[in-house]
């Protein structure tokens, strides 16, 4: 096993290790680990263009994503609109013209923001509890991603999207998806048991393309910028938006089907 390997086992260990307790006690420990993860998102999404970081819109970024958390409803179009203004007003007032400086931040925010009030409304169901829901949306998510990188890695012939994402191939989409599918249901069996079947089903199958897509749609923002990755605070893994990124997508896409199923 190569180094690098070595150092992104030890890496993704220690991220387990750092969101696993405050994801099974909920409450405030889950809002900090959301706040915490939002805060370093905010400060990536700033340094998209390769600048200094300007720290007044950092804090205001992450206002707006507290803000989502913790406004009813009917407020979340009022967070939404104030925020484009305000990055419309900076960036105007600062002589910018690039359409770039308003729409990529405004994009990753709402994106972030959004997801991020899907984790805390999880935690206040009743009948389905927010860890076992997160815990299954992360093994849709990551076993496809993990999966695929292995498939990839051994048998991987076909080159999947090359302008978007250019180390994946065919070969480890398909076979990360099917790992995905059959791993994220058999948990729904054991964890979800108040989901409605037909929910686990279209869920399991839904759920890691949704993460594929989630994952080359932000390789295709990092491909508008000539980056690598967003950031570096995980070695081996990049920024903490290279982490989530495929989650966000897959967070979004169960609060619809719950929406959609009533629950």
């Amino acid at each position: 096993m190569s180094k690098s390997m070595q150092r992104k086992i030890i890496v993704g260990l220690l991220i387990i290790a750092c969101t696993l307790p405050p994801a099974i006690l909920g409450g405030f420990y889950i809002k900090l680990l959301v706040f915490v993860i939002d805060a370093f998102i905010a400060y990536e999404a700033n340094t998209l263009f390769g600048e200094k970081p300007n720290w007044v819109e950092i804090i205001l970024n992450i206002i707006v994503y507290v803000g989502l958390y913790y406004v009813g409803n009917d407020k979340v179009l009022s967070c939404v609109v104030a925020w484009l203004m305000i990055l419309f007003l900076m960036h105007i007032s600062a002589g910018e013209g690039a359409a770039d400086r308003v729409t990529y931040p405004f994009l990753i925010t709402m994106l972030v923001g959004i997801a991020s009030r899907t984790v805390v409304q999880f935690y206040s169901l009743e009948s389905l509890r927010g860890f076992s829901i997160l815990f299954y949306i992360c093994v849709a998510c990551f076993t496809c991603d993990t999966a695929a990188y292995f498939f990839g890695t051994f048998f991987g012939k076909h080159k999947f999207a090359p302008k978007v994402s250019p180390n994946k191939t065919w070969e480890g989409t398909i076979g990360g998806y099917l790992v995905g599918a059959i791993l994220s249901f058999i948990t729904s069996l054991f964890l979800l048991k108040n989901m409605p079947m037909s929910l686990r089903i279209v869920s399991s199958l839904i759920l890691p393309f949704v993460g594929i897509v989630g994952d080359l749609s932000f390789s295709l923002i990092k491909r508008k910028f000539n980056l690598k990755d967003f950031g570096s605070v995980l070695p081996g893994h990049g920024g903490l938006l290279d982490r989530v990124d495929s989650l966000i997508f897959c967070l979004l896409a169960f609060y619809g089907f719950m929406v959609l199923w009533g629950l």
